[in-house]
Order: C-alpha cells, then sequence, then structure tokens
C-alpha cells in the first residue's frame, strides 16, 4: 500500500468521527454552521479531499461505466457519500439534503480532476529522473 494508502485510511476513520458526531447530534461541530455555506464547503472540501486521497491510493485506476471511463477511487466515495446522505432520512438528527449531494459530487469531481493532475505530474517528473 504506498501512502496515500495510508492517508486515505486516517482521512476515512477522520470523517467517521464527524459524521458519528453529526449523527448524535453534537455540538462539537455545529459551532461551524455560524460561517455562511460552512456545511457546503465541508461536503465540498471533505469529500473532495477523500476522492483526492483514494484516487492517489488507486494510481487513478478507471474502469469503464455505460461506455465512459470513470475514476475507481471516486465512485466508491460516490457511492459511500449517497448511501451516508440518504440515511439521514432514517436518523432524527440530521435531514436529508440534495443540495449537499451536489456539493459532495462537485467536491469528488474536483478532487478526482487534481489526482490525475497530480499522477501526470509525478509520472512526468520521474520519467525525467530517470
Amino acid at each position: 500500500m504506498n501512502k496515500f494508502g495510508w492517508i486515505s485510511i486516517i482521512f476515512t476513520v477522520f470523517l467517521g468521527v464527524i459524521i458519528l458526531m453529526a449523527n448524535s447530534g453534537s455540538q462539537f461541530i455545529w459551532w461551524i454552521a455560524r460561517f455562511p455555506m460552512a456545511d457546503k464547503v465541508g461536503h465540498f472540501l471533505l469529500f473532495g479531499s477523500l476522492a483526492f486521497l483514494l484516487n492517489m491510493a488507486l494510481n487513478c485506476r478507471r474502469y469503464r461505466l455505460f461506455d465512459k471511463e470513470v475514476l475507481f477511487g471516486s465512485m466508491i466515495v460516490i457511492c459511500v457519500v449517497a448511501l451516508e446522505e440518504i440515511s439521514q432520512i432514517f436518523i432524527a438528527t440530521r435531514t436529508f439534503d440534495i443540495t449537499d449531494l451536489m456539493y459532495d459530487g462537485m467536491g469528488i469531481f474536483l478532487g478526482g480532476y487534481l489526482a490525475v493532475i497530480a499522477l501526470m505530474i509525478q509520472k512526468k517528473y520521474f520519467l525525467k529522473l530517470t
């Protein structure tokens, strides 16, 4: 496993703790809500970062879906995010919000895109060294 794999695992645990705290109604993270759009920015940055890290860990592995190539790591994050957001329908302290899914999706797309660029730069740099 490369360094991005370990960082992805640690970051996933971090996100899990945040989600558990939010599900329990913890006031610890609600101070962030004072800032305008903090929830949406959080969704964008957190899940975009996870997509970046996971795609880097998987070396931007792709597969075909409906005649399109998609990043495997991004698809994993999309599935997890969709399940987590839908689960909020059944949690009294949470509310399902389609806008959250949109910001998650934008973050995941950008995170995947940046991972592809970072991998291209990394390969170009290492080719020059050899």
